[in-house]
């Protein structure tokens, strides 16, 4: 079976997530949610609204999809939201779904596949 799947090691694995996390559009979107948590707990002191409006920073931080490149800057950004916490995976795949849309919506020709 030539098709075999292939595990990564260790390594492999912190060198993908450390990439992730310096693509500017992820950076842009940590940022927007630690400043959106920082901001919550001076106005209210509390955790849970302080996520909150963190997820809500996340949320406008996003790329808009309205390239490939956007596209894609806006899936990494969503799987970090996932990898981290920051939203459930329901709102995850919700959000996922709309750049499958977005990009269904390019014309043919301008899509990645």
């Amino acid at each position: 079976m030539s098709n075999a799947i292939k595990f990564l090691n260790s390594r492999q694995i912190r060198n993908n997530i450390k990439q992730a996390l310096e693509r500017p559009a992820v950076v842009l979107c940590r940022r927007a949610w630690e400043s959106g948590y920082r901001s919550g707990m001076k106005l209210t002191n509390s955790r849970v609204l302080a996520r909150k409006q963190a997820r809500d920073a996340f949320l406008l931080a996003l790329p808009q999809l309205s390239g490939n490149q956007d596209i894609r800057d806006f899936i990494a950004c969503v799987a970090f939201a996932l990898a981290a916490g920051v939203f459930k995976k329901e709102t995850c795949m919700k959000l996922l779904d709309a750049a499958e849309l977005a990009r269904y919506t390019m014309p043919p020709n301008q899509r990645v596949q």
